[in-house]
């Protein structure tokens, strides 16, 4: 089978006029504007203590990281964050995102077979107002042995509501327009936290989640 064919759900029409992201000077928590940066990571802003202390647990995870990361080796490199699946902490990772076509069809290949082997992988989408954070996974986690996760569960916390749907190790990513990748937020970060906490409760009993964010409940 051509490359192509094995990776065929990343390949997505290009978009001339991307649109424009989020701005992150947002509070990452309650959404709120003006708000201040970390002063440590400078990569995600509260509005105030109160909120800063509700991500803080998340937060400390990545933050020192981040500071500490290497430069991105390449351009085509794309900040991300991996999520092994026999560690409790998640980490900060760079992942080559190559530009391709084919008949006429715009796409960027993600490049995470380092992390998850060379599994078909498959997708979990957390919206946000101009963009997704995506949870890239092997498309048969359910079925291929995979143990769950051990650090999205400790991310997600003890209010995770489908723990044993998240198997195996799993790349998040920020997603514009199903076509585009670019580095990856410690406001993503937070995102993408609550979207796992939530995954899986019905509409009706959603909870309000921050920043435009909505869980949808199916992988791709």
């Amino acid at each position: 089978m051509d490359r192509a064919s094995d990776f065929e759900q990343y390949y997505f029409r290009a978009a001339p006029n991307p649109p424009p992201l989020e701005r992150d000077d947002h509070c990452a928590v309650c959404n709120k504007y003006p708000a201040r940066q970390c002063t440590q990571c400078r990569n995600c802003s509260y509005c105030s203590t109160e909120c800063q202390s509700v991500d803080f647990a998340s937060h400390k995870l990545l933050c020192k990281q981040l500071i500490t990361l290497r430069p991105s080796p390449t351009p085509e490199h794309k900040r991300a964050i991996f999520f092994p699946e026999n560690e409790i902490n998640p980490r900060i990772i760079w992942v080559k995102c190559t530009a391709d076509s084919m008949d006429d069809v715009y796409y960027e290949w993600v490049d995470v077979s380092p992390y998850l082997g060379n599994q078909k992988p498959g997708k979990f989408y957390a919206p946000r107002n101009n963009y997704h954070v995506s949870l890239i996974a092997r498309d048969n986690l359910l079925s291929d042995g995979s143990s769950n996760n051990k650090s999205i569960i400790a991310t997600a916390g003890p209010s995770m509501a489908c723990p044993l749907s998240f198997r195996g190790p799993m790349v998040a990513i920020r997603e514009v327009d199903y076509d585009t990748y670019c580095d990856i937020s410690l406001a993503d970060f937070r995102c993408r936290s609550e979207y796992l906490r939530c995954y899986g409760i019905p509409a009706s009993a959603m909870p309000t989640i921050s920043r435009g964010t909505q869980p949808e409940p199916t992988a791709e």
